[in-house]
């Protein structure tokens, strides 16, 4: 449900769409010759429990990684991913977010199977999303 919501999200972010159009994959290995674009993914999840129960909301982390034909353009789409997302409080599709906070970034490098041919450049982001 939640990365569904998130996904929908995204899509609707002004800055994120002008750069990826509808090209937001929701699992790690999808590629599209078309760049920029973003997978994103569930790392891990957890519903936290409180002395009487159920706390009444869950805590995911996503990584949502920001595909580009050069450095460049991994990184306009990572951060228009990060500056869209970071604080964000609020709806999001079916579910309400507490609050979504950037916890992390990387550079990786995708290369083929020919290490001189460079294929794309991935700019990771980790999100920590409280929602209920």
């Amino acid at each position: 449900m939640m990365t569904d919501s998130l996904i929908a999200w995204l899509l609707a972010q002004p800055p994120i769409q002008g750069l990826v159009g509808t090209r937001i994959y929701p699992s790690l290995g999808q590629r599209d010759d078309t760049t920029p674009y973003l997978v994103v993914q569930q790392t891990s999840g957890k519903s936290p429990l409180a002395m009487d129960g159920p706390a009444g909301y869950a805590v995911d982390h996503y990584t949502i990684s920001c595909w580009g034909a050069t450095v460049a353009e991994a990184t306009t789409a990572a951060e228009a991913v990060a500056g869209a997302i970071n604080g964000y409080q609020g709806a999001m599709g079916s579910v309400y977010v507490q609050m979504a906070d950037v916890i992390d970034q990387r550079d990786a490098l995708y290369a083929s199977p020919d290490v001189e041919t460079l294929r794309e450049f991935e700019k990771q982001i980790d999100v920590e999303i409280w929602w209920n």
